[in-house]
């Protein structure tokens, strides 16, 4: 059981980390811009894009969501997996 929950939340990062890869891209911008912008660290946002399951993807919150969204253009279903 805690395996699939596992691999679930790790495919989930995976597409997260792509999708805020392709928006990102798409208007432009750099990693420490995107960082900067939503007030973490140019690292932690990294961590975001790689898409590993970490603490930087574990500790994502609702409000750091809706700013990565706002300041790329996009809706929070462009970059959340399933919604």
């Amino acid at each position: 059981m805690v395996s699939a929950s596992i691999d679930y939340w790790s495919a989930f990062s995976e597409q997260l980390g792509s999708r805020l890869v392709k928006a990102r891209a798409e208007v432009g911008y750099s990693q420490e811009d995107v960082a900067k912008e939503i007030g973490v660290t140019t690292a932690r946002y990294r961590t975001l894009e790689e898409g590993v399951w970490t603490e930087a993807t574990r500790g994502l919150r609702l409000d750091t969501i809706v700013l990565l969204c706002r300041f790329l253009g996009i809706a929070p279903g462009d970059i959340i997996p399933g919604l």
